[in-house]
């Protein structure tokens, strides 16, 4: 449902270690999934389909990965409890954010939600004084009015020598005063800027599509063509393995009445009766290898197996 989405690849990878572990898979199903895996790599890699972000939260993450570049250093500050703002968070984490406050209304909410995040707790009145310490605001609360005005961030900023201060905005309605972005070094982004960036992101992933399409259509064109080989694989095989023991039972009866030759004759002999086998079967065997596109292989098939008499026994 989301183009890019990688967490259907890694359920596949699952499926497959679980069906090799317990000996479910066979030579079919094995070689389409490494094909599968291998080409999925090779979207990945020549492709811009999972660069950017499909969803608000990680498209929140991406947003302050731009503006901080690191945030191994950078701090948190988590208002309210949506779920969106947790997810937010469970990505800035993935990205080895260094310290996460979590303010709530109701404390006992914020104690429970910081330890989740391994964070440190703070009453919501203190969320004035928290903002000196951190560098990034998630604010999703259920409140009617602002819950950090202008003001507020002014005196904070002052606090904070105007070091880069950025807020994330996913309530509705809006918690933090979009004012707060004339203020100097302080960015402030609200749901419909995230919507936005989502929006063009999942528009760019469609462009992309069409380059991962033509990766995959190669792909399956090659395995059908090595799946039907399959049936052209055990007639080549029975039809070597029927002129070579000709060769090899009419060898022996001529060498056993041919005592007086010597191991050297008796070698070479050997070494031309199967040298004329192998170009015997050439031909008829690259005739049945380079199948064409129009073509009933089937036909040729039984027809190879009424004229030398080849018999293949269905695998178990």
């Amino acid at each position: 449902m989301v183009v890019g989405e990688p967490q259907i690849l890694g359920q596949i990878k699952q499926a497959y270690r679980i069906a090799v572990g317990n000996k479910a898979s066979g030579v079919l199903l094995n070689r389409l999934m490494h094909k599968a895996f291998s080409i999925a790599k090779r979207v990945r890699k020549e492709t811009g389909i999972g660069d950017n972000a499909v969803s608000i939260s990680y498209a929140a993450v991406e947003l302050a990965n731009k503006i901080f570049s690191d945030l191994s250093q950078k701090s948190v500050m988590l208002l309210g409890a949506g779920e969106m703002a947790e997810l937010a968070v469970e990505h800035l984490i993935s990205n080895k954010v260094n310290r996460i406050v979590v303010a709530n209304r109701t404390f006992k909410n914020a104690v429970d939600l910081a330890q989740k995040f391994k964070g440190h707790p703070v009453k919501f009145e203190e969320r004035e004084d928290v903002l000196k310490e951190v560098d990034i605001i998630i604010s999703s609360t259920g409140a009617t009015d602002y819950v950090l005005t202008q003001d507020q961030v002014k005196r904070a900023m002052k606090k904070r020598h105007h070091n880069t201060l950025f807020f994330i905005d996913i309530a509705v309605p809006r918690d933090i005063d979009p004012k707060i972005n004339t203020i100097s070094n302080a960015y402030v982004y609200d749901i419909d800027d995230l919507k936005n960036i989502v929006e063009s992101n999942i528009e760019q992933r469609g462009k992309e599509t069409v380059k991962a399409e033509r990766f995959i259509e190669e792909a399956v064109l090659k395995f059908r063509k090595w799946l039907e080989s399959l049936s052209i694989v055990p007639t080549i095989k029975a039809l070597n393995n029927k002129m070579m023991s000709i060769v090899d039972i009419e060898c022996k009866k001529t060498l056993s009445s041919l005592k007086h030759l010597s191991e050297e004759d008796v070698a070479a002999i050997k070494r031309m009766t199967k040298s004329i086998a192998s170009r015997t079967i050439h031909d008829p065997i690259l005739f049945l290898r380079n199948t064409g596109d129009h073509r009933d292989d089937s036909l040729y098939l039984n027809v190879t197996h009424q004229l030398f008499n080849i018999d293949i026994p269905e695998e178990e």
